[in-house]
């Protein structure tokens, strides 16, 4: 397999400049799998407002959970209370005082939405572009960055942003992670809880391997509404609505 070396042999010094990824001073764009020869339908795109975009091949089937939490309308201490009534009452009267309204339960919330995805990069001409710095970019993704006065930015959104806005200067250094599922799902400020990389061990020109499986989790940073399902599968390719 023929490779196109790149300006600093692949090496990661200086990789990530002024918060964007760099290869010999210039600038990448889309990074990973890139090619043509597979349909859009099949890759998924991370985007990175901090480190950059991400394509990558789907391996495996979608899924992701949902999870609504339900607890009991009546207090705890109340519940105690009924056990004891109820055993005096069914002493006496020969049955409970039980009725089928007091175990109604109020919703308790509902989880951030959990998916992992299975990717894998392939290099065909440049095995830094296509397989190690895209591996490094997820992994960023999850990791905080230095600043000023060697304090740390954490990775991830920002929660002092309101109505979609930045208002604080600390909102501008926060990162802002899309993923687009194919062409019929996509998630936006995500958390990147888990990248699990495995680089293949079949080597191009320049020692790099020239493929890796990576096995990435999100989360969702705010839970999910009906309003905000409907933006889900709403892409720009035209999916329909629920």
């Amino acid at each position: 397999m023929g490779e196109v070396n790149v300006g600093t042999d692949g090496d990661l010094n200086g990789f990530f400049i002024g918060g964007k990824q760099k290869v010999a001073g210039t600038a990448l764009g889309v990074v990973g799998y890139t090619r043509k020869d597979v349909s859009n339908h099949y890759k998924v795109t991370i985007n990175s407002s901090q480190i950059g975009i991400v394509q990558a091949l789907l391996q495996t089937d979608v899924k992701f959970n949902l999870a609504s939490d339900w607890k009991a309308l009546m207090p705890s201490a109340m519940q105690d209370l009924k056990v004891g009534i109820n055993a005096a009452a069914r002493g006496l009267i020969g049955t409970t005082l039980e009725a089928k309204a007091f175990s109604r339960r109020q919703w308790g919330g509902t989880s951030p939405v959990s998916f992992t995805l299975d990717l894998k990069l392939q290099a065909y001409s440049n095995t830094a572009t296509e397989v190690t710095f895209p591996c490094a970019m997820l992994q960023a993704m999850c990791l905080p960055r230095v600043t000023f006065l060697n304090l740390l930015v954490p990775p991830g959104p920002s929660p002092y942003r309101v109505f979609g806005k930045n208002h604080l200067i600390a909102d501008n250094l926060a990162d802002r992670i899309n993923i687009y599922v194919g062409t019929f799902l996509q998630f936006k400020d995500v958390v990147v809880k888990d990248v699990a990389v495995t680089m293949k061990r079949k080597f191009g020109l320049s020692g790099r391997p020239i493929s890796a499986d990576v096995a990435i989790t999100f989360e969702t940073y705010e839970i999910l509404t009906i309003d905000s399902l409907n933006d889900v599968y709403d892409t720009t390719t035209g999916a329909h609505k629920v």
